[in-house]
């Protein structure tokens, strides 16, 4: 019987299959790991905090560093909400195609806020200027609330729909200035008031920097002790051309801190008018029964230089000195 003869085998004549599977191999994996990231992308429903989501082509912040930045940068402020469905709520980001529309959103503070913000704190707003320094990412110091005071949710604070989606326009002051609910208007209506809104707050923004800062050097210099210029810092805001500069939000701070210093200069004064009435009491003919109210009414002109109320004091003032010199003389 023929046997075939034994013949030596190739160890490399079975590599291009196996290459071909490990290929395959790693187009699967590959395919999986891309399908499985798109997903991922896709259930992501905002960005949390310190957290950004680029969604058409712009970055959108998480409320907490939305409203932060909105502070921090002055700049106004568009707030998305896509409603309690996770679709394109508005059709926002079909219009954010357009390169134009991009551009102008990238001017404004972007904020995604989702069904699970709506029940969040809405951060108190500032009630006065605040150095403008780098933000360190920690989350904000929230000052104590009074037991009968209750803090707005970030859903009753910008009044925004359960399950509607909504976008609402915000001025550098956090102050409610446009919104829109369940469609947006046309795509030149819209642009046309985005960019008046912008250019507005931008204006007012430029006007309040330089007057903060005066505020704020005011107040260091009355907690140094300084009473003086910490009114002549201020002084000036009291004049009408200037106040029509200022956004309402400023106007309030100007009106309230120079109240402030009107009303301790009135107490002053008083205290001064009764020290004045004191002396007046006194039998001695001494002209040191009126030292103390003297030395008030100088004190309060150099403290309180406002023009009314170092008219006031220094005719106070002159009063005492006529009172003083007729002391001892003898009628003609």
């Amino acid at each position: 019987m023929r046997q075939g003869a034994a013949r030596p085998v190739d160890p490399g004549r079975d590599l291009p299959v196996f290459f071909r599977w490990a290929f395959r191999g790693v187009l699967v994996c590959l395919f999986l790991g891309v399908v499985n990231g798109l997903f991922a992308v896709e259930v992501k429903p905002a960005a949390g905090a310190g957290e950004v989501v680029k969604l058409g082509g712009v970055e959108w912040l998480g409320i907490e560093d939305g409203i932060e930045r909105i502070r921090q940068r002055y700049q106004p402020a568009l707030v998305w909400y896509a409603g309690s469905s996770s679709s394109d709520g508005l059709g926002l980001l079909k219009r954010l195609e357009s390169s134009s529309f991009r551009r102008l959103f990238s001017k404004y503070v972007l904020i995604r806020v989702t069904s699970a913000d709506l029940g969040k704190r809405y951060s108190p707003r500032p009630n006065g200027p605040r150095p403008r320094k780098a933000v360190k990412k920690k989350a904000p110091a929230r000052p104590a609330l009074k037991p009968a005071e209750k803090q707005a949710t970030v859903g009753e604070e910008l009044r925004l729909p359960a399950r509607e989606p909504a976008l609402v326009v915000l001025d550098f002051r956090e102050r409610l200035v446009e919104r829109y609910d369940n469609e947006l208007p046309g795509r030149d209506t819209l642009s046309s008031r985005l960019k008046k809104i912008l250019k507005i707050s931008e204006y007012y923004a430029r006007q309040s920097r330089p007057i903060e800062k005066l505020l704020l050097d005011s107040k260091e210099a009355q907690k140094l002790g300084n009473q003086r210029t910490a009114v002549l810092k201020v002084r000036a805001l009291e004049d009408p051309g200037l106040r029509k500069k200022m956004d309402p939000v400023l106007q309030s701070w100007v009106a309230t801190m120079i109240r402030d210093y009107r009303q301790e200069a009135r107490k002053a004064l008083d205290k001064a008018i009764a020290l004045e009435r004191e002396g007046d009491k006194l039998k001695s003919d001494s002209g040191l029964k009126y030292t103390k109210a003297i030395d008030a009414f100088e004190k309060i002109a150099k403290d309180y230089p406002f023009k009314d109320i170092v008219v006031e004091a220094n005719r106070h003032s002159g009063e005492i000195l006529r009172k003083m010199t007729g002391f001892g003389k003898k009628p003609f």
